[in-house]
């Protein structure tokens, strides 16, 4: 019996020590747990803030793709004034009939224009009249196509509204 007291004895203390081993180790995965709680938690604030600067970035792209865009239509549509304007330019000089005008050809060679050069000139007013015209529908369908992608894009509410007036004030 004596064997079997000393074992009992030797049986307790590792019970014991056991359960302190346990408590320890328990305490240890609770820390672990609670540092891997807070480091996720870190990750997803720094995830959000990845995401929300994402999106800002995209919307700074969409916005100023869409000022592109508007800027590319304003010049397409400086361009289409030039065009008529050089053309109503051009038929009022036609239209002056002074004595003898120096008119340029193609190559910008100068020579005198009489009233025998008028028919050559109205024939070659008709050709540019007609490049004019090709080119503001040109820049009319470019424009009007144009319109169309930034109309959607703002329908989708991917661009923002700016308003711009072209309209001639004086």
């Amino acid at each position: 019996m004596g064997t079997a007291g000393t074992e009992l004895e030797c049986f307790q203390a590792l019970q014991r020590q056991e359960q302190l081993a346990a408590s320890h180790r328990i305490n240890g995965l609770w820390e672990e747990v609670q540092k891997q709680k807070e480091l996720e938690q870190a990750l997803h604030r720094r995830y959000g803030d990845l995401v929300a600067e994402l999106e800002r970035i995209q919307q700074l792209i969409i916005n100023y793709r869409a000022l592109a865009i508007q800027q590319e239509e304003m010049a397409a549509k400086n361009r289409t004034l030039e065009l008529a304007e050089a053309a109503t330019k051009q038929a009022a000089m036609l239209n002056s009939e002074p004595s003898e005008l120096v008119t340029s050809d193609e190559h910008g060679n100068s020579m005198p224009f009489g009233s025998s050069d008028k028919k050559v000139l109205e024939q070659q007013m008709d050709v540019d009249s007609e490049n004019v015209n090709s080119a503001l529908a040109t820049d009319t369908s470019l424009i009007n196509g144009r319109d169309d992608k930034v109309n959607q894009m703002k329908d989708e509410g991917k661009l923002p509204v700016i308003d711009v007036d072209l309209t001639d004030s004086e």
